[in-house]
């Protein structure tokens, strides 16, 4: 049993504040400047039939329900309340968390401190401070886990112990944070009220009669204090922030263009300057500059919890100011990983000095743009109001961060535009007005001009980049004292579609004999392209278009543009695929034993060798399946065939072996539906959905072969490298049990349905990059590194450029520490090209379902549930067009509701968005 003393301990501030509704002290009131006369002492109380003669029968039946009640019964009744309520709640929590120890578990400590590296340790969990979206002005703790696919939400604890329900995306930043050991996790912090015949006190979640419970001995000792501490320590700490904010912003803005830069980083800035020293000083400017150089962060760079808090409020109220852009988040680590540095003259300059004339003069400038609009005269405007204009591309980019006067101004200017007057002010509308703005046949994206994205367009600095890949060409480079392997004529598979942009990797395979084939996977070698003077000791990285590709990280693959990451002269320079061209590669060599329909991969034989490759059999992805079917229905087999059959039983049998003995899970093709294409010469909207084939399966694999192999190679050899890493979310219950039935008949052949995959997806996370070898839980491997897209990812590069040191036995291009600063931008420009691809196909299908709309008005839609229903709505997907979500507003009153997976039928679009991606449903 827990000792009395410590429940008594525990519950003594939350009990003694509502003890103290009973003995109120006497004090003297007045009203109305009527005094009322202090309360009676106890001892001159009538009984209560006196009170019950004398006040009640003169109010007749108006109020039947009073009862008049002795004070000793108040406090008895008051006392069985309590104990209900709060007191046996939090002593049953006590002792089935107790351990038998003298003393109880030390009240929560404040996180002082943690470094950005927890983040990727594990996923978000019971323990973790949170900011959520809904409730951003201080951290609360997570307290569950999703307990069901029906209800996939996690469950927060605010400070004074309130309840919040939310799934993954309410959380706008993580502190990682465990419990004290004391506590024996997993089982929950929750518990569920007990029927005690009093009102409840607990929390609704799902259902009217079941309420959940955070027991006050739970908040007292476990959730409310390090979230109380570090929410207060921030708002102390906000003023300085401010000010530290905007004398780092003016020595890390660009008038070349908005960059971005690690949040991490930014925060070390903010803990290390001194204000005493960067204000007033003769070498102020040089001590902020040293500050922003020495600010580096890395995976084990401390962090003050504190702080990290405040610089991130300080951020978004500086947003309004047009010094800071968007602050971009890690869906997989819950955490913002970069800001958006916006360029001091044309940006907060430009638009206070842009406000002020436009409310100038009563509004004069704003009268004749509208005056223009409303003759029909909108080519003109480009002309004479290009600051206006810029206001419309930036609210339609999306680059206007918390400015609510901006849009102000946007919406006073469309009130009084006859065409607008009676529409919604939304960045749809924006596009609109923008496009009458254009030469005839003129078609602009306004996405294109979005800030973080940062492609060509968006500013002087993306547009003088894309100048220098134009012009680049790679030098010639002659290879001394680095021998290659020639492969001569084995020939080497590169499958591919016929429109690939970068041919980088190519197979081939070679019978050993006794059921032993040695398996190849030959990738471009992208390094060779660039002269080893490029690289130094401070950064791995000097040369030019090496750096310019850093900054891109990734070629961007969206449904309207490709810009790639290194340039196209580059890229045909290093593309593989020239059939009798000595090419140069790296390739990755091991030697596979099939039997009994089984495979072995036999990893002593395991070999990364620099080679040559000359002979390319033409083969596309149609080509392959093609052949591989007419193998199967008994035509004639040539050798490339026999190959090709060979690489895709190994392929199969990969597939397999992962599946049944790493537990990875496969979707299959019910995965990738509805995805966008846009025709290239009228940009027609079209869908296809990716199907998973012979050849796609064939290609798969054996990557993910050469990546988990070479992932495994860097942990035992402790090379520094990029990893990429996925780890399963935390859940408990039902949850945790349909999550492994899945895998369990994925193990069966019978892969998930769309339905499965709805009620599933809210419990799927997001991969990420790492420094260190943590598992690829997804895929099934203990570690995971990319080398087999050096063309198209940045990843790929430094890990090539450490093989290629070790294989020369040279000094390696990056330290542990080097490898740890690159991170973060990498993880920036993953999260950054995410968001763009999930955005830009919503955007181009709510564009065609508005275009389906226009022509028939009444036209309804099935949809999938995807979300439990809040406030009498449901977050849904179209099921004919999964790239559109928006939300279903059910009728009031409706006997069943959907839950996650169902299928509602003839649903109608009330309202749509296509660049902000709002979706309105109704029944």
């Amino acid at each position: 049993m827990v000792p009395g003393r410590w429940l008594v301990r525990a519950l003594h501030s939350s009990g003694s504040r509502l003890r103290a509704g009973v003995r109120r002290p006497v004090r003297r009131e007045t009203r109305d400047d009527v005094e009322v006369p202090p309360l009676p002492s106890t001892s001159s109380v009538p009984d209560a039939q006196a009170i019950s003669e004398q006040f009640l029968a003169r109010t007749g039946d108006l109020e039947p329900g009073i009862e008049v009640k002795e004070l000793p019964q108040i406090r008895r009744e008051f006392g069985r309340r309590y104990e209900a309520r709060y007191s046996r709640p939090s002593r049953v929590w006590l002792q089935r968390w107790w351990r038998g120890r003298d003393e109880p578990p030390e009240r929560s400590a404040a996180t002082a401190r943690l470094t950005p590296g927890a983040l990727t340790l594990r996923p978000l969990a019971v323990g973790d401070l949170v900011l959520l979206r809904a409730h951003a002005a201080e951290l609360c703790m997570c307290v569950d886990v999703p307990v069901s696919t029906r209800d996939p939400r996690y469950t927060f604890a605010t400070v004074d112990g309130s309840l919040r329900f939310g799934s993954r995306s309410a959380v706008l930043l993580r502190i990682p944070r465990d419990l004290p050991a004391e506590l024996a996790l997993p089982a929950p912090l929750l518990v569920r009220e007990a029927q005690h015949g009093f009102s409840p006190v607990g929390t609704i979640k799902n259902r009217a009669d079941e309420t959940l419970l955070l027991p006050v001995a739970a908040r007292r000792l476990v959730t409310s204090g390090a979230a109380e501490r570090i929410s207060q320590s921030a708002w102390a700490l906000l003023p300085v922030v401010l000010k530290k904010l905007e004398l780092l912003h003016r020595s890390l803005q660009d008038a070349a263009g908005p960059q971005p830069l690690s949040f991490f980083d930014l925060v070390l800035m903010v803990q290390s300057l001194e204000l005493s020293r960067a204000v007033g000083t003769r070498d102020a400017d040089r001590y902020v500059e040293r500050v922003i150089a020495d600010s580096v962060a890395t995976s084990q760079s401390e962090i003050d919890a504190s702080c990290l808090l405040a610089c991130y409020w300080g951020l978004q109220a500086q947003q309004r100011s047009h010094l800071w852009g968007d602050i971009t988040m890690s869906r997989a680590l819950l955490s913002p990983v970069a800001v958006t540095v916006l360029p001091f003259k044309s940006q907060h300059l430009f638009y206070a000095k842009l406000k002020e004339e436009l409310k100038a003069d009563g509004h004069v400038k704003i009268n004749e743009f509208v005056r223009l609009a409303n003759n029909g005269r909108y080519r003109e405007l480009a002309q004479s109001f290009p600051q206006i204009i810029q206001l419309f591309k930036d609210y339609a980019a999306g680059n206007l961060q918390n400015d609510e006067t901006a849009v102000s101004l946007i919406a006073s200017i469309f009130r009084r535009i006859h065409e607008f007057a009676d529409d919604d002010v939304t960045r749809d509308k924006c596009e609109q007005l923008l496009s009458r703005t254009l030469p005839e046949d003129a078609v602009e994206n306004p996405i294109h001009y979005n800030y973080a994205l940062a492609l060509p367009g968006s500013s002087l600095r993306c547009r003088a980049s894309e100048t220098v890949y134009e012009l680049a060409k790679p030098a010639e480079l002659e290879e001394t004292a680095v021998e290659r392997f020639d492969f001569g004529e084995l020939p080497v598979y590169c499958i591919d579609s016929e429109d690939a942009h970068e041919i980088d990797d190519g197979v081939s395979v070679e019978d050993v004999g006794d059921g032993v084939y040695r398996v190849h996977v030959h990738i471009a070698d992208a390094t060779a392209l660039f002269a080893e003077s490029g690289l130094n000791e401070e950064s791995g990285i000097r040369d030019e278009i090496l750096g310019l590709a850093f900054e891109r990280a990734f070629t961007t693959y969206l449904p309207d543009v490709v810009v790639p990451m290194l340039p196209k002269a580059y890229c045909e320079a290093g593309d593989l695929g020239k059939h009798g061209h000595k090419t140069r590669c790296v390739t990755f060599s091991v030697d596979v034993k099939i039997f009994n329909e089984r495979i072995e991969v036999l990893y002593e034989t395991y070999r990364i060798r620099l080679g040559l490759i000359s002979n390319f059999p033409k083969v596309t992805y149609e080509t392959v399946d093609r052949y591989l079917e007419d193998a199967d229905k008994g035509k004639a087999v040539t050798p490339v065939v026999r190959d090709l059959q060979k690489l895709h039983l190994i392929s199969s049998l990969l597939r397999k072996s992962r599946i049944f003995r790493d537990d990875a899970v496969v979707f299959g093709s019910g995965f990738n539906q509805g995805l966008v294409a846009l025709s290239p010469v009228d940009r027609e909207i079209s869908f296809f959905d990716q199907k998973e084939t012979a050849s796609t399966l064939l290609v798969s694999e054996l990557m993910i072969l050469a990546n988990t192999l070479t992932g495994r190679y860097f942990a035992e050899n402790n090379i520094p490298g990029v990893f990429r890493c996925y780890q399963t979310l935390a859940m408990r219950d039902q949850a945790e049990r349909e999550y492994e039935n899945m895998k369990k008949k994925v193990k069966k052949g019978v892969l998930p349905t769309t339905r499965d995959i709805s009620k599933l997806s809210s419990l799927m996370n997001s991969s990420f990059y790492s420094e260190y070898p943590a598992a690829h839980s997804m895929i099934g491997a203990k570690q995971y590194l990319t080398v087999t897209s050096p063309l198209r990812r940045f990843p790929d590069i430094i890990n090539h450029l450490q093989i290629q040191k070790v294989l020369r036995g040279l000094p390696l291009c990056f330290t542990q520490k080097d490898v740890s600063r690159l991170l973060w931008h990498i993880q920036y420009r993953d999260s950054v090209l995410k968001n763009a691809a999930s955005h830009q196909a919503s955007y181009w299908t709510l564009k065609y379902i508005k275009k389906l709309l226009k022509d028939t008005p009444d036209m309804k839609f099935n949809v999938i549930i995807t979300s439990v229903s809040q406030f009498n709505m449901v977050k849904c997907a179209i099921s004919d067009f999964p790239s559109a979500r928006g939300t279903l507003k059910l009728k009031p009153g409706a006997i069943k509701v959907p839950a996650i997976g169902d299928t509602v039928k003839d649903c109608k679009i009330a309202k749509i968005d296509c660049l902000d991606g709002l979706l309105e449903l109704e029944l």
